[in-house]
């Protein structure tokens, strides 16, 4: 075998598992960042792939070289390597490559590969001998696919839990409470300023009948991995990265660089030095990993896969992760049920769902324990896809976002029931709102129904939910001017510190369009 052929078949190889190499080897390291560990049998499976897949290119090109100029299989292969190539190319580059461009631009490949050779054979032969060597330089690139695999195999192999507890520090004392629930991607067009005709939210109408509510919030920013840890640390961050051993590193807008997060930097750490209790369940941010050491209790939640249509999960052997892009292949050319239906099926819907039900479990069991005087939940709804039908009152993928928002009240009333039944409820602050808005322009082409339609009007209203109920208070009060949810970090500094007694407190705190002072200064 020629090493011309090793170097084609290694091409061969990435082109092949692209889809799934692009996102595991990734420099933001989002795979690793936000799955729990072990996921070398991902890792490993992938590399298994890349090796498996090029060697027996390679076997298939050394036969290929024997073959006359003249067969008609090459004119297939130009045109079948260098519209695989800008394929690939184009989804790094970030541009819109359909289905339909490609099956064009094969067809002109085919049509101008057909043409030289009948036209001008030692023309063919040049376009022949170009897509081969670029395949085979392409086929460089495994002297670092393979070890940056390996290597996050290893990095990625120790055992990770959903959460702990620590009984050491916890003990039922007294003293003011705070619960803050963010319902992911709760928006207040939809929840309260122009509600959908018939749909019921009794526990939000209930909680905000005695809340201090804020109409015009502005987010922190527009996805949730840079928006929680913007709230917990004070500082706005409009970019995020994970690194090979699953820590967070932000840019941060008030420094312009790249910073570790650090837990002892947050809110948490702060109500640990003021001897509060702290607890954190939450969904898709690795919560238990950062702050590991600073809370009590802690259990997190992401079951989406680890891959978009791999079907590959860390729960698989590395065999079975290994097979499922041959699968894949095979069910796009064998008619549909004749084969096993993979394990993940490429659903958001489902992993959702398993998301939702692990988490209200646990955040139910944190809002009842009356040694954790700091609470902090996170669920993934009424954030898309639609795991609720409210019509049929069961967990579907048929519904829309108004039914997630009725599921969201729900869990609402759920956590609204635990907390009031507790004795120290009288001493709690409760806060629910949201981390950022409905996010049409990001759900349009994914899961969008008419309702969806409808409901949103098409347009895409930035400000998220946001309602602040004090210890005793039972009357209703809004405040209408833009602020900023970024103050969230000083207002819950000013709760632990005791510091606010009434919705005026609350609105000194949170009521402004800017920070009081420079994040960078505290």
């Amino acid at each position: 075998m020629s090493s011309r052929a090793l170097f084609a078949g290694a091409g061969c190889s990435v082109l092949l598992t692209t889809s799934y190499l692009a996102p595991l080897l990734s420099p933001n390291h989002f795979t690793v960042y936000f799955f729990l560990f072990p996921l070398s049998n991902v890792f490993l499976a992938t590399l298994l792939d890349v090796v498996a897949i090029g060697l027996l290119a390679a076997v298939a090109w050394s036969f290929i070289e024997r073959m006359n100029r003249r067969n008609l299989l090459w004119p297939a292969l130009f045109a079948g390597i260098v519209s695989a190539e800008v394929y690939r190319l184009s989804g790094f580059a970030g541009w819109s490559f359909s289905k339909h461009r490609l099956e064009v631009l094969a067809a002109f490949l085919l049509s101008l590969a057909f043409s030289v050779r009948w036209w001008r054979h030692a023309w063919f032969g040049w376009l022949i001998d170009g897509a081969y060597v670029s395949l085979g330089v392409l086929g460089f690139s495994v002297f670092w696919v393979v070890p940056e695999l390996a290597y996050l195999a290893l990095s990625t192999s120790s055992h990770e839990t959903p959460g702990f507890e620590s009984a050491e520090t916890r003990r039922d004392v007294g003293g003011p409470r705070i619960v803050w629930i963010v319902f992911d991607e709760l928006s207040q067009d939809q929840l309260y300023d122009h509600r959908a005709s018939g749909l019921a939210l009794p526990n939000f109408d209930r909680l905000r009948a005695e809340s201090l509510e804020f109409t015009n919030i502005q987010p922190s920013g527009y996805f949730t991995r840079v928006v929680i840890p913007s709230l917990l640390t004070g500082r706005r961050a409009s970019n995020m990265r994970g690194s090979s051993s699953g820590k967070l590193d932000l840019y941060f807008d008030d420094t312009h660089r790249w910073e570790r997060f650090e837990a002892g930097r947050t809110i948490f750490a702060d109500a640990r030095t003021l001897g509060w209790t702290t607890g954190i369940v939450g969904w898709t941010i690795p919560y238990c990993r950062l702050f590991a050491g600073w809370v009590d209790i802690c259990y997190w939640s992401d079951e989406y896969p680890i891959v978009d249509g791999s079907d590959m999960t860390p729960q698989q052997g590395v065999f079975a992760n290994a097979s499922y892009p041959i699968l894949k292949l095979m069910r796009s050319v064998v008619p549909v049920g004749t084969l096993q239906s993979s394990y993940y099926e490429k659903n958001w819907v489902a992993p959702q769902t398993r998301d939702y039900q692990s988490i209200i479990v646990h955040a139910l069991a944190l809002a009842g324990d009356s040694t954790i005087r700091f609470k902090f939940i996170h669920l993934p709804i009424p954030h898309p896809p639609a795991i609720y039908d409210r019509h049929t009152h069961a967990f579907s993928s048929a519904g829309s976002y108004l039914d997630n928002l009725a599921l969201s009240d729900m869990a609402l009333g759920q956590l609204l029931d635990v907390l009031a039944k507790a004795p120290e409820w009288s001493d709690t602050t409760l806060i629910v709102g949201g981390d950022h808005s409905w996010r049409i322009d990001e759900w349009r082409s994914i899961h969008w129904t008419a309702e969806d339609q409808a409901a949103s009007k098409g347009q895409f209203d930035t400000r998220p939910a946001l309602l602040v109920h004090l210890p005793g208070q039972n009357t209703a009060q809004k405040f209408a001017m833009k602020s900023q949810a970024l103050l969230m970090h000083d207002f819950l500094g000013a709760l632990l510190r005791d510091l606010i007694h009434s919705p005026q407190d609350v609105i000194s705190r949170l009521g402004h369009a800017q920070p009081l002072v420079s994040a960078s200064a505290r």
